[in-house]
């Protein structure tokens, strides 16, 4: 996603254009993530009085490992961009600019006057992806169902002993009951 902003640093402070994106972004995705639609929204360039800022609101939906039954679940990503591009060349006179010490690499303008905005992109998507993803409507894979009967396994730990005496007292409790 390169944009030519040539025209737009030759014009006054305030200046914008809007693009409408629907791009395959699936090279973008990290290890434990796919991208399962195109990634579609608005962009837009406005022209400042230090380079280009960058907004948009951009959607997609990613697949990834359920949390909980480690089955692939496919769940909406939103995604807001924001991001000042600093040129790295004047338009006007052709002569090398200094960015600011503190800017990003790939938040440069290159010489030809061309904005990239693959990384910030990704980087948006590896951030807006949920960290803990679940099955909205629930997991596929059934949960073992623990009975009074089954055995559940003895806390190895001291600080769980009080939890076990009373799940103990609970089960008497329960059984004197049924009697």
């Amino acid at each position: 996603m390169q944009y030519n902003v040539a025209q737009l640093m030759k014009e006054h402070t305030g200046a914008a254009r809007h693009y409408d994106i629907n791009e395959d972004i699936s090279k973008l995705a990290g290890e434990d993530m796919t991208v399962e639609a195109p990634l579609t929204g608005t962009v837009t360039l406005m022209r400042d009085t230090d380079g280009i800022l960058v907004t948009g609101n951009l959607t997609t939906k990613v697949g990834m490992p359920c949390v909980r039954c480690l089955e692939p679940v496919v769940l909406p990503v939103d995604i807001e961009l924001e991001e000042q591009f600093f040129p790295t060349i004047d338009v006007e006179t052709g002569h090398k600019l200094s960015a600011p010490d503190d800017a990003d690499p790939d938040t440069l303008i290159d010489a030809h006057h061309i904005l990239d905005l693959t990384e910030l992109i990704r980087q948006s998507l590896l951030l807006a992806a949920p960290l803990r993803p679940v099955h909205p409507d629930g997991c596929p894979v059934e949960q073992p169902i623990i009975t009074n009967d089954d055995e559940a396994p003895s806390p190895t730990d001291p600080r769980w002993a009080a939890l076990a005496a009373l799940r103990e007292q609970e089960t008497n409790n329960g059984r004197r009951s049924d009697s």
